[in-house]
């Protein structure tokens, strides 16, 4: 399998579509981003890159954020669609406006989460949208929150970390649980918009900032 860099470990291939990310829709994103960051939900690291990132459905895929994100306001260009994602061949179909915005590292998760999940589980209602944070990431913060957490610490964007988060929305589907954490890694929340599943880590970072003072 070729690697695609130090972040995407899945196998990029182009796919047969066109997609154009509105302005509004890029406003309407960049909006959560934003507050992600602001919130501590997604923390800037050291070399300028944000430990978070979002996706939505959209027609049959997902559009998420592009890897490697910078601390700054998203734009139309900072986005991927990804058409299908093929967990045995490690291997995601995507289009993004040039060959350097690559889909982000954590693809394979929301894939699971917004796509494979709903589909194959049967949940009975589908989310919208996903955010992710590097935030959140311990057993601590699982139990003093009440929030699902994976077993073990796997490779992120690797087919073992896949798994895991998978098992993990197998023993707490949606709705009934809308923020898990995949340990070592951060939170993940969905909600049926990018809006919804952003409040909802909001309440739970808040809430734990309260809990630990």
């Amino acid at each position: 399998m070729e690697g695609y860099g130090k972040r995407v470990k899945f196998e990029l291939v182009p796919a047969n579509c066109i997609y154009l990310m509105s302005p509004g829709a890029a406003q309407r994103l960049s909006l959560v981003a934003e507050g992600m960051e602001k919130e501590g939900c997604a923390p800037v690291l050291a070399d300028g890159k944000v430990a978070g990132n979002l996706a939505i459905r959209f027609g049959g895929g997902i559009i998420v954020t592009r890897s490697g994100k910078e601390s700054s306001s998203l734009g139309t260009k900072d986005f991927a669609y990804i058409e299908s994602f093929d967990t045995w061949k490690w291997r995601a179909r995507y289009v993004s406006s040039s060959p350097g915005i690559k889909p982000s590292s954590d693809t394979p998760l929301y894939w699971a989460a917004l796509v494979e999940a709903p589909e194959k589980l049967g949940w009975h209602e589908i989310p919208g949208a996903a955010v992710h944070g590097h935030s959140l990431e311990t057993e601590e913060a699982a139990k003093k929150l009440s929030i699902p957490i994976s077993a073990r610490e796997t490779e992120f964007s690797t087919f073992l970390d896949k798994s895991a988060f998978y098992s993990l929305l197998m023993r707490s589907p949606y709705p009934k649980h809308k923020m898990w954490i995949r340990k070592g890694h951060g939170f993940f929340a969905a909600g049926d918009t990018i809006e919804e599943a952003f409040e909802t880590a909001k309440r739970y970072m808040q809430a734990y900032r309260q809990i630990s003072a």
